[in-house]
């Protein structure tokens, strides 16, 4: 429940923009024709902004409802399309929190895994991070770092990281540092029972400092093993 309810969030956030684009278009056509000065080069640009964005709302969908979708083998994926893909579901959500992603990720690493088991572990460890800042933190410092090197995938950011004391606590069920209005703490449990039990992947977590805006960051950084 609590991963449909984050999903359902990430789609309005993907949403919004696409659907704001489309009201603005067609608002503007019956404002021009109210006036008489709805040309018909206007008329044709706005028609194809509001059939792009469409069909842009509908990918959206096909593309979260397979998330849901059970894999019953394992699939061959070239690790930095799956990654790139993943990141282009939340764009607007980064976008909106100020956070600038950045990508370093080898072209020819193939892992074997159940795919959409894989995009939902990487999602919710995405998710884990945005929700980390909080509204409080200096936002030009806002960043996540995800590195694809010698199959091994990290993702880092710069939310501080957490309590040393209750680190080894992250993977319990409901376990979170956050309020309970927040979230119920599942996210980097289901992270672990995605990667390690379905597919035996090596998950870990650690406190991190790096380097970024010239500063010295530190967040928590959750490292895969692939092999």
């Amino acid at each position: 429940m609590a991963s449909i309810a984050q999903m359902l969030h990430n789609i309005a956030h993907q949403w919004r923009q696409p659907l704001s684009v489309i009201s603005s278009a067609a608002s503007g056509m019956l404002i021009q024709k109210e006036l008489n000065i709805l040309d018909d080069e206007l008329f044709e640009k706005s028609c194809k902004t509001i059939v792009d964005r469409s069909k842009y709302l509908s990918n959206t969908i096909d593309g979260f409802r397979t998330f849901f979708s059970p894999d019953k083998e394992l699939k061959y994926l070239k690790m930095k399309n799956v990654i790139v893909e993943i990141c282009e579901y939340i764009d607007i959500l980064i976008k909106d929190e100020n956070i600038n992603l950045i990508l370093d990720l080898e072209d020819e690493i193939e892992i074997k895994a159940y795919e959409n088991e894989f995009k939902q572990a990487v999602l919710n460890i995405l998710e884990n991070s945005i929700k980390a800042f909080g509204d409080n933190d200096k936002k030009d410092d806002r960043v996540i770092i995800i590195k694809l090197i010698d199959a091994q995938l990290s993702i880092v950011d710069s939310a501080k990281g957490i309590d040393e004391k209750i680190l080894d606590r992250v993977f319990e069920p409901y376990f979170t540092t956050k309020h309970q209005a927040q979230g119920v703490g599942m996210g980097l449990y289901m992270v672990q029972e995605l990667l390690s039990n379905h597919m035996n992947f090596k998950v870990r977590v650690q406190n991190k400092k790096f380097e970024y805006a010239n500063k010295e960051q530190k967040g928590l950084c959750v490292t895969i093993d692939l092999k």
